[in-house]
């Protein structure tokens, strides 16, 4: 919204449609309508993972960054989390006009089509006088059906009667938005010189909110070039009582616990690297063995006298620590 503000662009919201379905025989699907009310809440509420990554709702403006969550075509830049920027839009004819009423055009229809620019390639003009220079168009797609269950049953007045649970399946444009990446989606990435910001707060410890993770602790910030290229979001602690602006971030001693925890390896790990430390220490003493051997046989220089008698005492003690 900010960036939109700031080039002077028309803000449009479009809401992905939300639709009860029933599987008939061989596999036919028969779609019935949409989901409103209680239950277009309810489907609002369930993870996008679920309904196949699409988000029930997407703002548009022509220079907004989204990231692709469909694979159709890899060498246009057309790939699952490509970064692409928007070019144009194809509204369904049945839209009505914009009234400019509001900060944000509300469209009642999803668009036909979103045209985007992917960053990994440089495009050709496709289509001249269809497309945008260098753009490919991004079309509605819709996601495999979810189970949605009730705790009662309900009459969702379709002429199926009570039920209680229905088929849910949602079709929206694959776009999620490009400004904000969690820990997870960044592994592999490298900012570069990129002006990235990240979230290292941890929530205060009388909240119930998620603390600091270990991932965002190692994962984020390895994805900067160096510490000193890092950009917060906000102060890892507050200073002195907390105040109207330090509203939600924790005391130092809080911050300090938070990212102790978060970087102490776990028991598991630690034997794992314990056992890994000893193996290869076994490994060494084995080939200096071989190596000691080998110079005996063939009239090499030997090593000092007592170097064998400390590998047996290192051997020893490696199978008592075993």
């Amino acid at each position: 919204m900010h960036q939109a503000r700031r080039q002077g662009k028309r803000v449009m919201r479009f809401r992905a449609l939300d639709s009860l379905f029933n599987e008939g025989r061989l596999g036919k699907t028969e779609t019935g309508r949409p989901a409103g009310g209680h239950l277009a809440y309810h489907a609002s509420q369930l993870p996008v993972e679920a309904l196949g990554d699409l988000l029930p709702d997407i703002l548009y403006f022509e220079g907004a960054i989204y990231t692709l969550q469909e694979n159709a075509n890899p060498d246009a830049g057309h790939c699952r989390n490509s970064t692409v920027v928007a070019t144009g839009i194809l509204l369904d004819p049945r839209e009505p006009p914009d009234t400019r009423s509001g900060e944000v055009w509300d469209l009642e229809y999803l668009p036909l089509a979103v045209f985007v620019r992917p960053e990994s390639v440089r495009l050709d003009n496709l289509a001249p006088g269809v497309f945008p220079d260098g753009s490919i168009p991004i079309v509605p797609t819709t996601s495999a059906g979810v189970q949605l269950s009730f705790p009662e049953g309900v009459d969702l007045g379709d002429g199926r009667g009570t039920v209680t649970s229905v088929k849910l399946r949602r079709t929206n444009l694959p776009l999620s938005d490009g400004y904000v990446v969690t820990d997870y989606f960044a592994q592999g990435l490298s900012f570069g010189n990129e002006p990235w910001v990240v979230d290292l707060t941890p929530a205060p410890s009388n909240t119930c909110a998620p603390s600091i993770k270990q991932a965002a602790v190692y994962v984020m910030l390895s994805r900067f070039r160096s510490l000193a290229t890092v950009r917060l979001l906000r102060p890892l602690f507050r200073e002195g009582p907390a105040s109207p602006q330090q509203v939600g971030l924790p005391s130092f001693d809080e911050t300090v616990k938070a990212f102790h925890a978060a970087t102490s390896l776990a028991p598991d790990l630690v034997a794992f690297l314990c056992h890994i430390e000893l193996r290869a220490k076994a490994s060494r003493l084995a080939l200096a063995d071989l190596r000691a051997e080998l110079c005996t046989r063939h009239g090499l220089q030997a090593e000092p006298e007592d170097a064998s008698e400390q590998r047996i005492a290192a051997y020893r003690q490696y199978l008592v620590d075993k």
